[in-house]
């Protein structure tokens, strides 16, 4: 876009300097002036497009400067040519609707519809009617140079009252009403909009002046004004629009960048009286106001607009409410509104990070608190269990010091029941701590073998991926305790008669989801089973969800895959 902007401007330069080159022996200090201005506006124009201003404004600048090109035509060297001085003639002044048109819509995307009206009035005033005057003749002269053997009608009341000093004056209303509008809009503009337009106003208003001086000459009043230098005055303010908008666009960055780093600080601090404070001084508008979401916000006025900005992931951050006449367009507020969204995102993200932080050294807290009680319950299972059983073989075996030969084998028949019923209890303890079939077998031996510890029936659906490639031992033992201790809950707590297991792989993720029918209503309380669980499954990266109704409980653990790394033994 920018280099289609680039060669159209250079192309009107160009245009410009090859077709007024014949009037530079005779005017030289006014054409200059001319090409000085024809070529600020196209570098203007394409600065423009390279900002974040709406395009519309940099293909406008560019548009003033090939309306300025056809009036070269119009002399008598081009006269002499052919036609060509018709066609300078009837857009000489094409150049009046485009600055109006530019000068009017900056720094918005599109003009008003009275704007517009205006804008087509001038049109008609500059363009339209000059094709009838063309083809009339009259006592005064109106600046064409006619090529040879052009036809004209003699009309000349019509062409000296109506198709000329009555246009002429037209368009002298129509320029003063466009320099009315402007001043208008820069009394009654606030903040950041009248710092943007009172410079392009005064000039423009000046640049009008200086054209409807130029007109009215050509009305040939009583009073001398051939004496005034109207095109002169106009050709001048004319090449200052394009500094103004410069001037615009420089103070627009250096405030931005003040503007960025106080707002940043200050959004950062997540004082939203701060932080309002700070954008009624950037915007200039005192009755700007912001608002959390949920907070209870008056309706705005006419005069008013709300914005919603939002985080970036959609959801609602933060409501700002400000007056309309403050900023004539959004692009205005888009520096102050992106840092504004920046701090309050860093402050919310500082925020969640330390509660994450706080979250995580609190279940940091609970699984070793768990290692813990997990260890105390072996040990006591050891002492109560197996140990127990041990010790009374050994008191058994005592026994055979005291009896006969003949009750030796009693004895012996005694102690090796107790020794089968200490083996069957630390069986079960190992099953407790790491059940064999997992690290032979995998989840799919392992997870069946949970029907015959559980009481409740089970129906279980493992994805038949897993047995081909199984998953990391880390994550295979998390999987099966996850689902052994919920099975254990809905056996405990929900009164349940039935379950369903689920184990799937879904993209990179395996998903692992129990089912019970159980009375419901669980929930995750500090301290309480579930929280446990859901720090084990999260200390592996995992989420935890749990949906627990009148009709049961379904809780579903789901974890980044993470398969077991070969290991290089013949299956």
């Amino acid at each position: 876009m920018p280099l289609l902007a680039l060669s159209i401007g250079t192309a009107a330069v160009a245009a410009k300097v090859v077709l007024s080159a014949p009037r530079l022996p005779l005017d030289a200090a006014e054409v200059a002036i001319t090409w000085v201005s024809v070529t600020s506006f196209v570098v203007v124009g394409v600065a423009l497009l390279l900002t974040r201003l709406p395009a519309a404004n940099g293909w406008a600048c560019l548009t003033v400067a090939w309306a300025t090109v056809p009036g070269d035509l119009n002399t008598p060297h081009w006269a002499e040519v052919g036609q060509l001085s018709a066609l300078g003639y009837a857009f000489e002044l094409g150049y009046l609707p485009a600055t109006v048109a530019l000068v009017l819509r900056y720094p918005r995307d599109r003009l008003s519809a009275p704007q517009r009206r205006l804008v087509w009035a001038l049109v008609v005033a500059c363009i339209a009617l000059r094709v009838p005057a063309m083809l009339t003749a009259g006592a005064l002269a109106d600046g064409f140079y006619r090529p040879d053997g052009w036809p004209s009608l003699g009309l000349p009341w019509w062409h000296d009252w109506v198709l000329h000093r009555g246009v002429v004056a037209l368009r002298v209303v129509l320029l003063a009403a466009t320099a009315a509008v402007l001043l208008r809009r820069a009394v009654t503009a606030t903040g950041l909009a009248r710092q943007s337009i009172t410079p392009l106003a005064v000039i423009v208003a000046v640049c009008g002046a200086g054209a409807a001086v130029d007109q009215a000459v050509w009305l040939h009043l009583p009073v001398d004004l051939g004496a005034v230098h109207g095109a002169t005055i106009r050709n001048v303010s004319a090449g200052l629009i394009p500094l103004a908008l410069v001037a615009d666009l420089l103070r627009r960055r250096v405030a931005a960048a003040a503007v960025v780093d106080r707002m940043l600080r200050t959004a950062a601090s997540a004082d939203l009286g701060a932080t309002q404070q700070l954008m009624r001084q950037v915007v200039g508008d005192p009755s700007l106001a912001l608002s959390w979401p949920g907070d209870r916000t008056p309706s705005p006025t006419d005069r008013q607009h709300q914005v919603e900005i939002r985080r970036e992931d959609g959801r609602p951050l933060v409501t700002m409410t400000y007056d309309q006449r403050a900023v004539s367009d959004e692009s205005v507020l888009l520096s102050a509104v992106s840092a504004l969204r920046l701090g309050l995102e860093n402050s919310r993200l500082t925020s969640d990070l330390l509660v994450k932080m706080t979250e995580l050294d609190e279940s940091r807290t609970r699984i070793v608190e768990a290692g813990m009680a997990e260890r105390r319950r072996v040990e006591r299972d050891l002492h109560d269990g197996a140990q127990q059983q041990l010790l009374a073989v050994a008191a058994t075996l005592a026994k055979v010091d005291l009896v006969g030969d003949g009750d030796v084998r009693g004895v012996v028949r005694e102690a090796r029941g107790r020794l089968g019923d200490a083996l069957t209890d630390l069986r079960r303890l190992a099953r407790g701590i790491h059940p064999a079939a997992l690290t032979q077998g995998g989840l799919p031996a392992a997870l069946p073998a949970l029907r015959a510890t559980s009481s409740l029936p089970l129906d279980l659906d493992v994805d038949a991926r897993l047995q081909q490639q199984r998953l990391a031992p880390a994550l295979e033992g998390a999987i099966y305790f996850f689902v052994a201790e919920a099975l254990a809950n809905a056996t405990k707590h929900a009164a349940a008669t039935s379950a369903t297991v689920t184990v799937g792989l879904d993209g990179d993720r395996v998903a692992v989801t129990v089912r019970d029918d159980g009375r419901g209503g669980a929930s995750v309380v500090p301290g309480g089973g579930l929280a446990g669980l859901r720090d084990r499954v999260e200390a592996l990266r995992g989420r935890l969800t749990l949906v627990s109704g009148g009709r049961g409980t379904t809780v579903t653990a789901s974890f980044p895959v993470a398969f077991a790394e070969p290991t290089g033994e013949p299956a």
